[in-house]
């Protein structure tokens, strides 16, 4: 990415996270929780269409093709997803 083509990014602080090819990465959006940059297409992902703010802890699978996050429920239990991601 030239310094021409940098891209803003309205986020919260937490440490981006990349894909194992580094043609994507997670970060936390202030109001869609964790969010997938595609460095490709230029475009941003919410994980979430609702209630985003309540995942965390992404870690992605060896290829980049499954995203596991953490989601915390009402009652304060966690549970975890898997994603499979295109």
């Amino acid at each position: 990415m030239s310094l021409q083509n940098r891209q803003r990014f309205n986020a919260v602080p937490f440490t981006p996270l990349w894909s194992p090819d580094s043609s994507r990465f997670v970060y936390k959006h202030p109001s869609d929780g964790l969010s997938i940059f595609d460095r490709r297409s230029h475009t941003t992902y919410p994980l979430a269409t609702s209630g985003g703010q309540r995942l965390s802890n992404p870690q992605w699978s060896y290829d980049g093709t499954y995203l596991s996050v953490v989601v915390w429920q009402e009652d304060a239990t966690r549970d975890t997803a898997v994603l499979q991601l295109p």
